[in-house]
């Protein structure tokens, strides 16, 4: 009997031995798997402050955009010239110098530009169906006046010398005239 005794100890501390060294290797793994996970966090953190600090070196590198001034052409009080002033806009777009001019009343809101081109010294804009409407709303003096202030303006924006407006792909044409042509600048 006291063999059996003996050997039921003897058993249950091997037992609680093993079961020591199952849970020592549980916990072992598990702490090893946290170091891997925490290492992986560490790196990936490291790689996007590197990104980050590639990034802000890239774009220190490129100039800051700085405001282009342009100069606006707008009929004057008597209707019978044009005055000028020089407006600041972002970035020379197409886009951005019909808000100057918009923001002169030259061409009403609803207006815009489809499309601007340019090939050398020469810009073929394309404008929208109301632009044409508002041309063919005017007396000749209002028309030239209108017609005066877009081709200046833009003309001047990009350093051109000739300029050929278009309606929506189609030539542009009013009561008086049809825009076949290029146009110059008007003095």
């Amino acid at each position: 009997m006291k063999k059996i005794i003996l050997a039921i100890m003897m058993m249950s501390v091997l037992g609680s031995t093993a079961c020591a060294n199952a849970v020592t290797d549980t916990e072992e793994n598990n702490k090893a798997q946290e170091e891997i996970v925490n290492q992986e966090k560490e790196d990936n953190t490291t790689k996007q402050e590197e990104n980050k600090k590639e990034e802000s070196a890239d774009n220190k590198d490129m100039p800051e955009k700085e405001a282009v001034t342009i100069v606006v052409y707008y009929p004057n009080e008597n209707a019978d010239g044009t005055d000028t002033e020089e407006m600041k806009c972002e970035e020379l777009t197409a886009e951005a110098v019909w808000t100057l001019l918009k923001e002169k009343d030259v061409v009403v809101e609803d207006t815009a530009v489809n499309s601007l081109e340019q090939e050398g010294n020469t810009l073929k804009l394309d404008v929208n169906e109301a632009f044409g409407n508002q041309l063919r709303s005017y007396g000749t003096t209002g028309e030239t006046m209108l017609i005066q202030s877009v081709v200046n303006t833009f003309l001047d924006a990009y350093g051109c010398e000739k300029i050929k407006i278009t309606e929506n792909g189609e030539t542009l044409f009013s009561g008086h005239m049809e825009y076949m042509e290029y146009m110059g600048k008007y003095e």
